[in-house]
Parts: C-alpha cells; structure tokens; sequence
C-alpha cells in the first residue's frame, strides 16, 4: 500500500425513568438513535455488501471502514458527503485510524498465520506496514503531532529534542515550508541515516531544501534535531 496508501460516536443517555420506552427515529426502515438525524446513507460498493466497521475522522475527512476496505469522504457538506476513494483490503474488520496523511487499518485476526493464508492480500499490506514501524516508528509512537496544521506536502511529528518532518507528497520546488516553527533546530538529516539535509531557519519558519533526497514511496522522513 502507498501513501494512502475512530470509532462511531455514540450519544449514551441515561434514563430518568427506570421504566421509560427511549423513543427511536427511523429512516429507511433503520431504528436511529434517538435524538440523531440521518443525513447521509451511501452503501459500500462490496458483492455481496461487505458489513461496516468503524469510522474515522480527520478535518473535513471521514474514513469509513468495512470487511472489504475502507471509504475515504468529503464531508466539507455534512449533509452531501462526497466520495474520493474506495480503497480494497480484503482483511476482517479495517477499523480505520488516521494520523493527518497517515492511514491504518486494525485487522481481526486469530493469528498470523491464518492472515497469510486466509487473506492474503491483507496480509502482505500488513507485513508492509509492520516492517515500515519497524524501521520508522520513532517516528510515530508516543509522538504528539498538531504542531503546525497539515500542509500540502505533509506532516509534523514531534519527540523530545525531535521534530520529525513526514513528506508524503513530493513538493513542485526543492523544499519544504515549515509555517511557524519557533525551536531553535541544530541539525537536519534523513531518518535514520547520517546524510545531512540543508535546512535554513527564519523568524516566519523553517526551509528544509529537499534537492539532496532519495524519495521514499510512502513517507519521506526529515528528522530535526532542537535545542
């Protein structure tokens, strides 16, 4: 998977009365929570359909996932969503998590062996993804992102004295602008190597010139070191 390669919300409301019938809207022949308003109702393009799973929500993004894959919407009109992708993964379940242009998929499994030989297809996409952590998840776990809204050419995440500079879509010049990045930077390179990355730091942000970089399909990674 390239480059594209969280739950449903849940209104719960306690009961005043012990014994009081909640009352239920219906649209399509549906039992609807109450108090919610169906605005939207799309099937999944799956034959047979595929069941849904979770939802996932970025911006003005929603990521719906199924047995089959996942679902990625605009849903700058919440009222007309619109659909810009129907990804297939044959795997169970594909709940989907999303981290700015970072998407995963939460697999059901009984083991990994039944992966490989059940569902193939999702599994090599997992074996991918797992060997991707591998050499990358420094990068990811127990990061705090945000710091700067997502950009065109990607994201931001942050560790420590480490500022980790995700580039999933290559930039038409030969840098990257990091809007508003205050932290004094000493030092830029490549994740996990020792190639040094020019950078030049201004009052408005951070220049990382990107003429030097071996592209990589999925997420280019730059890492910053601070003060």
């Amino acid at each position: 998977m390239k480059r594209r390669s969280f739950s449903v919300l849940l209104a719960l409301a306690i009961a005043l009365g012990a014994f009081t019938t909640p009352a239920v809207a219906t649209h399509d022949g549906d039992a609807d929570a109450s108090a919610m308003t169906q605005l939207f109702n799309l099937p999944n393009s799956s034959t047979p359909q595929a069941i849904n799973s979770d939802l996932a929500f970025w911006g003005n993004r929603a990521y719906a996932g199924n047995y089959d894959g996942v679902r990625i919407f605009d849903i700058s009109t919440p009222a007309s969503p619109v659909l810009l992708s129907d990804f297939k993964c044959h795997g169970p379940q594909n709940d989907p998590v999303i981290w700015g242009h970072l998407l995963f998929l939460a697999v059901l499994a009984s083991s990994a062996a039944s992966l490989q030989t059940t569902f193939i297809p999702a599994s090599r996409t997992l074996l991918a993804m797992g060997s991707w952590l591998k050499q990358y998840g420094r990068s990811i776990y127990g990061t705090r992102g945000a710091v700067i809204p997502p950009q065109e050419w990607g994201v931001l995440t942050t560790k420590e004295k480490s500022v980790f500079v995700h580039i999933v879509k290559q930039p038409p010049g030969a840098y990257v602008f990091i809007p508003g990045l205050k932290t004094k930077i000493m030092s830029a390179s490549l994740m996990n190597t020792t190639q040094p990355i020019r950078f030049k730091q201004q009052p408005e942000g951070v220049f990382v010139y990107t003429d030097s970089i071996a592209w990589n399909d999925i997420d280019t990674i730059v890492e910053l070191k601070t003060e």
